[in-house]
């Protein structure tokens, strides 16, 4: 049957194999690659400037936060 280790590491390579998960990591790699200049564009088109977002939290639920990429 194998360790919980041995069926980890099978599942791993399972979903590494998978062609979808390699296109997905492509698009999300082409995706940070043109953030800036898709933020760019934003920019001009909408007549704004868009700042970063950095880290919110909820002050009375420290367990919940967010961290948006942009904000205008």
């Amino acid at each position: 049957m194998g360790t919980s280790r041995e069926k980890t590491t099978r599942q791993i390579k399972k979903i590494m194999a998978d062609n979808e998960l390699e296109e997905d990591l492509d698009r999300w790699h082409d995706g940070i690659k043109f953030e800036s200049i898709a933020k760019t564009e934003f920019d001009t088109m909408h007549n704004c400037k868009i700042l970063l977002g950095g880290l919110f939290i909820d002050f009375n639920l420290l367990f919940l936060a967010a961290s948006p990429d942009y904000l205008n």
